[in-house]
């Protein structure tokens, strides 16, 4: 390899490592960010709407201590991503006795609000989604990323975000959802 070739491979690792370290920079950023806001969850303002499979009784009352959202955006194909739902009933049986409250939000686009009704009865989710056809949610939460690595999130009881992302995607935050979950943390 000549020094022409060697001096491109060494300029070409350098912008590659300089870009993942500027890509996770930002990703701090704006977690930092995120954390330092409240959530709201106008959830009277939405629709809740419940799977035809949906009999799971919870027979003890647990007191809430954390609200888990995910947010599925308008850009999103609302009903692909209903049909995926049924990947959260194992948590939400595991997690709902340890206080978490599983709040699945959908905004779909006002063409597909048909098909996300029908995909809701027919995705097998145990637990309640919220369709929010006004967008009130995204209003209300304009701090939040559009970016859908950002869209699932734990709150604490008063609403701050205590951890981002999807522990179904991400064994690592499974594994902090564990930890914060099972010591109360926050």
């Amino acid at each position: 390899m000549n020094k022409i070739d060697m001096a491109g491979v060494i300029a070409f690792c350098l912008f590659f490592c300089y870009s993942c370290s500027s890509k996770k920079g930002d990703a701090q950023k704006t977690l930092v960010e995120m954390s330092k806001h409240k959530v709201v969850l106008p959830l009277e303002e939405m629709g809740c709407f419940h799977s035809a499979v949906d009999t799971v009784e919870r027979k003890e009352v647990v007191p809430m201590k954390y609200n888990f959202v995910h947010y599925v955006d308008s850009s999103q194909c609302s009903p692909c991503a209903l049909d995926r739902m049924y990947n959260w009933n194992k948590l939400v049986d595991e997690y709902s006795s340890k206080g978490v409250r599983f709040v699945f939000i959908i905004e779909p686009k006002k063409e597909q609000l048909e098909d996300v009704h029908f995909a809701i009865e027919s995705s097998g989710l145990r637990n309640p989604v919220y369709v929010d056809s006004l967008y009130t949610f995204s209003r209300q939460n304009s701090f939040l990323p559009e970016d859908q690595m950002y869209r699932s999130f734990l709150l604490d009881k008063n609403g701050k975000i205590i951890l981002v992302g999807n522990p179904l995607e991400n064994n690592d935050i499974k594994q902090l959802w564990n930890k914060l979950v099972k010591h109360n943390i926050r």
